[in-house]
C-alpha cells in the first residue's frame, strides 16, 4: 500500500521517508513498515500473518501504477486520494477522484480476482453512490477468456470495453474488439460465416472437440446430426461473448425443444421469454462490472424469437406466439453447402 498514517496524518510512500518512524495501516489500525527497495517503488507493509484487508502484496506494476494514475487525475483537477479507506464497506480503492460531484474509485488489477469478489467490490461501491472503473495490467493482456472478457467489461460512452492501463505510456487504453464471430474468423460475409461455420464443427465432430461433444449427442439422441442444422440456427454475428456456450448451439437446443411440442402449441408473450429463459439457465458469463445485464439477455433472446418469426417456425398474433411449423433439418452436407451457396451475400 501507498498511504499510511503519522502522527494522524496520512504520507504517501516517499525514499524520503524515516523508516524510524511508526506508520499505521488506516484500515485497520496496525503499525505497518516503510520499504524502500532498489527494484519496487516505496511502500507500506503489514507484518506476516495480517489479516487486514490491505495487506495483500503488491507487484512492482501494481505500486507503480497506482502512482501514475494518480498523477493523471492531478493533471485532470480530479482530486485523487491515495487508498482512501471506506469503513461502511470495509474497502480500500486504489485511488477515489471526484468528477463534476460524482465520486469515482479507480481499481488497478494485475493479479486474479475472482467473480464473487468483483461483484462484492461493486455492490459495496454501489451502496455508497460510488462509480467505479476497473483498468487491468500487464498480466491481463495474454489471451483473455472469454470468461474474463466478460468478467471485466465495462460500458463506456454506450459501448462493451475492456479498459487497461499502461505502465509504459502512463496512459488509459480502451479495447473495443473483443467482439468475433463464432466458429470461424473475422471479417467475413454472411455466406462465408455459414460454410466456415459447418466446416468448422464438422472438424471438431471428428476431432471429438469437448467443447461440442454434449450438443452433437442431443441431436443424435433427436435423429439428427449437429453437422445439417438448420441455417436459421446458426448464429451469424460478431459479437460480444455474453453466452458459456456458443450460440449457434444454444440455438440448436431450442430448435430441439420446438420439436418436442405439437405443432400448434402456444405461448403468450411473457410465457414464451419465460420458457426461452429455462433453456438459457446456467447459460449465461458473469459480467460483474455492467448493472441491468438482464436486459442484455433479454434481447439476446428476442433476437433469436425475431429469427424464429422470419423464418415462420413460430407465428406473433399480437401477444400470443404459436409454433406453426417445425425447422428443417438437412440430409446430407453437400445438400446444406448448395444452399448456402444460395445466400446472398451481404454487408460484412
Amino acid at each position: 500500500m501507498i498511504a499510511a498514517k503519522l502522527n494522524g496524518k496520512i504520507v504517501i510512500a516517499d525514499k524520503k521517508n524515516d523508516r524510524q518512524q511508526k506508520y499505521i495501516c488506516p484500515a485497520c489500525g496496525s503499525v505497518v513498515i516503510f520499504k524502500c527497495g532498489a527494484i519496487k517503488l516505496p511502500y507500506f507493509a503489514h507484518q506476516k500473518g495480517s489479516e487486514c484487508a490491505s495487506s495483500e502484496g503488491e507487484t512492482a506494476e501494481h505500486l507503480l501504477g497506482k502512482k501514475q494514475i494518480f498523477q493523471w487525475a492531478n493533471l485532470n483537477g480530479y482530486q485523487p486520494r491515495y487508498e482512501v479507506y471506506l469503513s461502511e464497506i470495509k474497502q480500500r480503492p486504489d485511488i477515489l477522484i471526484e468528477v463534476n460531484g460524482r465520486r469515482i474509485a479507480i481499481e488497478f488489477q494485475c493479479s486474479p480476482i475472482s467473480c464473487r469478489r468483483l461483484t462484492e467490490r461493486n455492490q459495496g461501491y454501489r451502496q455508497l453512490n460510488i462509480e467505479v472503473i476497473w483498468a487491468l495490467g500487464k498480466p491481463y493482456r495474454h489471451k483473455l477468456t472469454d470468461e474474463k472478457v466478460a468478467q471485466f467489461t465495462q460500458l463506456f460512452q454506450k459501448r462493451f470495453c475492456i479498459l487497461f492501463w499502461n505502465t509504459e505510456t502512463a496512459l488509459f487504453e480502451y479495447n473495443y474488439e473483443f467482439c468475433h464471430f463464432e466458429l470461424c474468423s473475422k471479417q467475413l460475409f454472411r455466406r462465408d460465416v455459414l460454410s466456415q461455420q459447418t466446416e468448422k464443427i464438422s472438424q471438431k465432430l471428428r476431432a471429438k472437440s469437448v467443447d461440442l461433444m454434449q450438443i452433437a449427442e442431443q441431436c443424435y439422441l433427436n435423429h439428427h446430426d449437429l453437422r445439417l442444422m438448420p441455417l436459421i440456427a446458426h448464429f451469424q454475428e460478431s459479437a460480444w461473448p455474453i453466452m458459456t456456450v456458443k450460440r449457434s448451439f444454444f440455438q440448436v437446443e431450442v430448435l430441439l425443444a420446438i420439436e418436442r411440442l405439437p405443432i400448434g402449441y402456444s405461448w403468450d408473450r411473457k410465457e414464451w421469454l419465460e420458457w426461452l429463459q429455462s433453456l438459457s439457465a446456467g447459460r449465461w458469463f458473469d459480467y460483474c462490472c455492467v448493472l441491468n445485464i438482464e436486459q442484455l439477455r433479454l434481447q439476446t433472446l428476442k433476437e433469436f424469437s425475431q429469427k424464429l418469426i422470419k423464418g415462420e417456425i413460430i407465428q406473433k398474433d399480437n401477444q400470443q406466439i404459436t409454433l406453426v411449423k417445425y425447422p428443417v433439418w438437412f440430409q446430407s452436407e453437400i445438400e446444406k453447402l448448395t444452399q448456402i451457396k444460395k445466400v446472398p451475400k451481404r454487408e460484412r
